[in-house]
């Protein structure tokens, strides 16, 4: 046998022992414990918990059954993620974590980056794909209805401690409905082709800068904002809305309202309402 061979025999032989012995070996107590040490000491708003940790390769972790809440609300939860250590993060003052996660039935992945001179500092951005509505149950905190579709899109966000939070999003929905906890005008369910939006964060504001939707049941847009609140389904609604139902919707609203009387009296084909009070306890009304 050669000489270069024996050397690649061997390299390999190295190799695979060091790879059982790192997997088989791997301290995944310890560097839980540490990770959520490091987490809650440059995020103290955040708690997450893991079920398992196991080393991944490409080198990185992979956590089993992880749940993540801020400021105490459940705010994401993933069947498995990997997380993997940014290059930048080996020369700059911030830790860059990539990460992939199957979640919702879909899947998500991006980065985030803490701050590691300032606690309560660290951003994100995120690549969601085919998340399944009614898979997040953390929905079910904030709105009493049942949401389905799915979900894509992309969410930046940035948080320089509790007080200064700050986020983008754009999304796109496909085959949602949405089953209202209580009929509204004999209305108990409401179906959409299509949803796109744009929403923004700023502090505890959460703005409507673009809704449109298109569907078998309505056409339509929204605008407004929500005010945030501890719990979030005391969180206060200031939306407008401007909505065209299709025939079979009409009729529907028609056995509770004299919606031709009202349309013609506008001059306008279309429906202006308005949405106040409570995420909990939501408002409509005719505008």
């Amino acid at each position: 046998m050669s000489r270069s061979k024996i050397i690649t025999l061997y390299t390999a032989y190295v190799l695979t022992n060091v790879v059982f012995f790192a997997y088989f070996l791997f301290p995944a107590d310890a560097v839980k414990m540490h990770l959520m040490a490091f987490l809650r000491d440059k995020v103290p708003e955040m708690e997450i918990s893991v079920d398992d940790l196991k080393p991944a390769f490409p080198p990185g972790l992979s956590l089993q059954k992880v749940g993540v809440h801020y400021q105490g609300h459940p705010v994401f939860d993933a069947e498995k993620l990997k997380l993997s250590l940014g290059i930048r993060s080996l020369l700059g003052k911030e830790l860059g974590l990539g990460f992939t996660c199957r979640a919702y039935e879909g899947q998500a992945g991006g980065d985030v980056h803490f701050s590691m001179t300032q606690n309560g500092r660290f951003s994100a951005e995120v690549l969601l794909t085919d998340i399944q509505l009614q898979a997040m149950d953390v929905l079910k905190n904030f709105l009493p209805h049942d949401l389905s579709g799915k979900l894509n899109g992309s969410v930046t966000l940035t948080v320089d401690g509790p007080a200064d939070q700050s986020a983008q999003a754009n999304l796109r929905l496909t085959g949602a409905a949405i089953e209202l906890a209580e009929p509204y005008f004999g209305i108990d369910q409401l179906s959409f082709n299509e949803i796109e939006a744009g929403l923004s964060l700023s502090n505890n504001r959460l703005t409507i800068d673009r809704f449109k939707t298109k569907g078998a049941d309505v056409d339509g847009s929204l605008s407004g904002s929500l005010m945030l609140r501890s719990p979030l389904n005391a969180s206060i609604l200031n939306i407008l809305g401007d909505v065209l139902p299709q025939p079979l919707l009409m009729d529907k609203i028609r056995q509770k309202l004299p919606l031709d009387a009202l349309l013609k009296k506008t001059g306008k084909q279309n429906i202006a309402f308005r949405i106040d009070g409570t995420a909990a306890s939501p408002k409509f009304s005719l505008r």
